[in-house]
């Protein structure tokens, strides 16, 4: 079966039969057109079966999740105040033509909505060397566990 979208939302249009906590493994073919993105990723060439990565948060905003995890913001609840720290600077003058630069530390306080953190699924990348009967010459491939937030 082929999958040809950029970003997949739901498997169910794709592994509909699959039952919950079954191991799938997907596969890429093409990979002379993908070996800059792979190479990016964290992959040497040539590939080695075995090797494992987790790709960078810079691809995208499912990569940073995947990465980096995410925040769910309670629009619902009411604000705390938070606080950032900013260098101040300023001129500090001595007299009429003397002066001297000075600058500190300060934390100015804001409002912002309550989040809760989302922990990253922390899906790493494989290298595999066949997926049921057919060869994938090398592959890159990826294990994942079928459960119920991704059907």
């Amino acid at each position: 079966m082929d999958i040809k979208g950029r970003r997949i939302r739901s498997l169910k249009r794709y592994f509909g039969p699959v039952a919950r906590g079954d191991r799938i493994v997907l596969g890429l073919t093409s990979l002379s057109q993908h070996r800059n993105a792979l190479l990016e990723m964290g992959f040497t060439f040539p590939l080695r079966i075995g090797e494992t990565v987790l790709p960078a948060p810079s691809f995208g905003p499912i990569s940073r999740y995947n990465a980096d995890g995410k925040y769910k913001i309670h629009r619902n609840q009411p604000k705390e105040t938070a606080y950032r720290t900013i260098e101040w600077h300023w001129k500090e003058w001595r007299g009429r033509y003397d002066s001297e630069e000075r600058s500190k530390f300060v934390d100015v306080p804001y409002e912002k909505y309550k989040r809760t953190f989302i922990p990253p699924p922390s899906m790493e990348l494989s290298i595999a060397s066949t997926i049921g009967e057919r060869t994938l010459l090398p592959e890159f491939c990826t294990e994942i566990v079928i459960n119920a937030n991704s059907v």
